[in-house]
């Protein structure tokens, strides 16, 4: 996270960083609603089992 936030905070984009780690944050969260161990168990239930 560190290293995304540096090397947008030098690329043009740098007054837009913290409302571009928002987005990724936001479409992470709409993504894995369940956390990411619940998508694991998730698919491991629907694929093994």
């Amino acid at each position: 996270m560190v290293s995304l936030q540096h090397v947008l905070s030098q690329s043009p984009l740098g007054n837009w960083v913290s409302v571009i780690l928002g987005l990724i944050f936001v479409i992470c969260v709409l993504s894995f609603r369940s956390g990411i161990v619940g998508e694991i168990t998730r698919m491991y239930n629907k694929n093994f089992k």
